[in-house]
């Protein structure tokens, strides 16, 4: 059993088992989209902070869309000082980004009901439960263009919605 048609396709390449079964994690769609708000310019990215995630990316992607305020939500651990770090120099001189760290789920849920956008780091997740939540929320998401949360999801709503680079995301934010 895999969480995405996307994973099931890597283990049916890398085991020759045809026999793989996709069950998506699930997504209180009930308690997301019932949350409204006044939706204004505001591009949202919830992700653990850290190497991994490409997070670094999402304060260049706010340069290149200045008219727009960026918000990147996540969770830190002992390890994430690094990453932090190289953040807030690309995002130096930035008035329209804005890094909060290890808040409660109902400040996500208020930038959820305010946002218009959710931006997800160029990264091929497995599924993506962010992107699936965001959705649910009713957030336009833009995706990287590769991985579960592209495949199963977001290709499914809009071709239109998915980036290879950081100047493209760009472009469809705009």
């Amino acid at each position: 059993m895999t969480n995405s048609a996307w994973t099931a396709e890597r283990v049916k390449r890398a085991y020759g088992n045809q026999r793989v079964y996709v069950v998506h994690p699930p997504v209180n769609v009930e308690e997301l989209s019932s949350l409204n708000g006044d939706r204004g310019k505001i591009v949202l990215t919830v992700s653990r902070i850290d190497w991994g995630k490409r997070v670094m990316e999402i304060p260049e992607i706010a340069r290149l869309v200045p008219e727009a305020e960026f918000y990147l939500v996540g969770s830190t651990s002992s390890s994430s000082g690094p990453i932090l770090n190289l953040i807030e120099e690309r995002a130096r001189g930035l008035s329209n980004f804005h890094l909060e760290t290890n808040v409660p789920r109902k400040r996500i849920l208020e930038l959820m009901s305010q946002a218009s956008i959710y931006l997800h780091p160029p990264l091929a997740e497995h599924f993506g439960i962010a992107i699936a939540e965001a959705a649910a929320t009713g957030l336009v998401p833009v995706v990287y263009r590769d991985g579960g949360g592209w495949t199963d999801i977001v290709s499914r709503i809009d071709q239109g919605l998915g980036y290879t680079s950081v100047e493209e995301a760009a472009h469809i934010i705009r």
